[in-house]
């Protein structure tokens, strides 16, 4: 993730949720002084390029790291790793720098609920998002799920296919839909899917999907 961010900011200095989230990667290694070496740079960019100086997230950020606070602290080593059930490719990743770094800034920020990643078919798009799904699996408490709606033309049958994937039991009387929202309630998870044009629009509603692809 380092090298990503690293070569994403290289071409983009001034970009502050790129440079904070460099400045976590390089706390969470161990390399305090880097990741405040890191602010001081881009606090020196931001004014000498824009005249402006860092915002508020990007100063707290600093702070924390300064004071070493436990909100910027990895996962502890001993904490058991959330269920998932990603595919395992049968080739190594490679390249495709500049997308990692952009969508892990993208995923990391808070903000993003549902990310789409577009393109021609075959071009690597469902490669990218198991990639990401793999690099950010940590970030998701309640675990990270991959569902292949690419092969279903009935959207009547998009909310049965995550019940079971998710092996949720069937309920006399309760919808597919309203048993995944029960089983939503309160959680924080990512869901990587492929769609085709018939099921996209019908994709379930979550508390937190990230990095669909679609061929």
């Amino acid at each position: 993730m380092i090298a990503e961010l690293n070569a994403l900011l290289a071409e983009q200095p001034t970009r502050e949720r790129a440079a904070g989230q460099l400045m976590t990667a390089l706390y969470r290694s161990g390399r305090q002084a880097d990741a405040l070496e890191l602010y001081r740079q881009t606090s020196e960019r931001l004014r000498d390029e824009l005249g402006l100086e860092p915002g508020p997230q990007l100063r707290e950020l600093e702070r924390s790291i300064l004071n070493q606070d436990a909100t910027v602290e990895p996962p502890p080593r001993g904490a058991p790793a959330p269920s998932a059930n990603l595919p395992v490719p049968a080739t190594a990743f490679v390249g495709r720098i500049r997308e990692v770094a952009e969508i892990a800034v993208l995923l990391q920020s808070g903000g993003t609920r549902l990310l789409t990643l577009t393109g021609a078919g075959g071009s690597g798009k469902t490669r990218l998002a198991l990639r990401m799904a793999e690099m950010c699996a940590a970030d998701y408490r309640d675990g990270i799920w991959f569902v292949a709606f690419a092969d279903i033309t009935d959207p009547e049958l998009i909310a049965a296919t995550v019940c079971q994937t998710l092996q949720l039991a069937e309920q006399a009387g309760l919808e597919p839909v309203r048993r995944l929202e029960q089983c939503w309630v309160g959680a924080r998870c990512c869901w990587c899917w492929t769609t085709s044009s018939s099921s996209r629009t019908a994709a379930p509603r979550s508390p937190d999907c990230s990095a669909p692809a679609r061929d």
